[in-house]
């Protein structure tokens, strides 16, 4: 369960040429570190689902495309070893809402 911001970051190792908002391989514009991203909220069909703020992971965390990354959970990284929501318990029918807030993006 992971929020990637395509086309964002520069990205050290990027060759592309294509648009940056539909090809992970082209630079983007910023570096992760100037960004400020914080998760404000997760609601599933509606109600608030708990998460702990210090257990979400953020920035170009595969380090190989231009993507930004949220990362709420994930089987593959270290998210799932040290979860910040429970995933068991995370169920919804309708709708899986994620709010987040960024600052450091020029007009």
């Amino acid at each position: 369960m992971c929020v990637d911001i395509l086309g964002l970051l520069k990205g050290d190792k990027l060759k592309g040429t294509g648009d940056p908002k539909t090809d992970k391989e082209t630079p983007g514009k910023y570096n992760a570190d100037d960004l400020k991203v914080e998760l404000k909220s997760i609601k599933a069909d509606g109600q608030e689902v708990a998460f702990d703020k210090a257990k979400i992971k953020y920035g170009n965390i595969e380090d190989n495309n231009n993507c930004y990354r949220i990362e709420i959970y994930n089987d593959y990284g270290d998210t799932a070893k040290d979860s910040p929501i429970d995933k068991d318990n995370l169920a919804f029918e309708d709708s899986l809402e994620i709010t987040f807030s960024i600052e450091g993006l020029s007009e």
